[in-house]
Formats: structure tokens, sequence, C-alpha cells
């Protein structure tokens, strides 16, 4: 996940960035299926697919969309599923601020 300078703010759009390894080496996930789960403590998980930019490649990307992160706690996890292999990263916390305009 990247962490934007200045943290999160509500009413952003922001990148979420994954880079897969697998047994300790790039893993190419082209033709995988990579999904962004996000949720706010005491809400639902949203599952969000991602982008992956090219091949061959390791990378995938989320942009959230300006209504989608609101002000609390959040917790972020991906999850790749590619040629029968499935692999879900541990869930990373971040803190969204509101907006002051």
């Amino acid at each position: 996940m990247i962490d934007p300078p200045g943290g999160f703010v509500s009413g952003g759009t922001y990148l979420f960035q994954l880079d897969a390894f697998k047994d300790g080496v790039a893993w190419d996930i082209t033709g995988g299926v990579v999904t962004l789960y996000l949720k706010k403590s005491g809400a639902s998980v949203l599952s969000n697919s991602a982008t992956l930019p090219g091949s061959p490649s390791n990378r995938a990307t989320y942009t959230s969309t300006t209504l989608q992160l609101t002000p609390g706690l959040w917790r972020a996890s991906w999850k790749v599923v590619k040629g029968g292999i499935e692999v879900e990263s541990d869930a990373d916390s971040f803190n969204v601020a509101p907006s002051l305009a």
C-alpha cells in the first residue's frame, strides 16, 4: 500500500499498489484476478477489482473514488487468484482524516 504525503483525507482519490511476490521472487500475476479489500471499523468489507497495468507484471493497482474513504480507521488487504493458486495478504491499517474543505 502507498501512504500519501500528509496521510489520507476524506474526499481524496488514492492509488493502492500491490507488488506481488511468491516464494521470495516477483510473481507474474498477468491473467490473474486481483482484489483489494477495504474495511472500515464497524462497516462491511468493500471488494474492489484491481487493474493489472502491464504484461508480464507482478504489479496491480486500484484507485479509490472520492466518496469511498470516509473518516475513520480502515484496513486493507489484497487477494490474488491465478492458476489455481489463491493468496491473501495480511491487512494493513490506515486512518482517514476528515476533510477541512
